[in-house]
């Protein structure tokens, strides 16, 4: 299997994965197990936000910035 660019949303956060479909399943398993959790610096505890929970998975592409010199890597949801 080829490896492939994957852009995974999950909460308020987003992750780049690259590997293969197979892989991106486990990581997908593994991650809908996980209950995301903020942290109160007033009480200085863990509590579970109201934000959603929706995994959500696009297919990227590695973006040139021809404009800019920039050594940064950018992605972009391949439409």
């Amino acid at each position: 299997m080829e490896a492939q660019k994957f852009i995974i949303r999950y909460g308020c956060n987003d992750f780049m994965f690259e590997g293969t479909v197979l892989e991106l399943t486990s990581i997908v398993w593994t991650l809908e197990k996980l209950t995301p959790v903020l942290f109160s610096t007033t009480s200085e505890t863990y509590k579970e936000p109201v934000l959603r929970k929706k995994l959500l998975i696009y297919s990227a592409r590695k973006e040139v910035d021809a404009d800019t010199n920039s050594t940064n890597t950018t992605y972009a949801i391949d439409k």
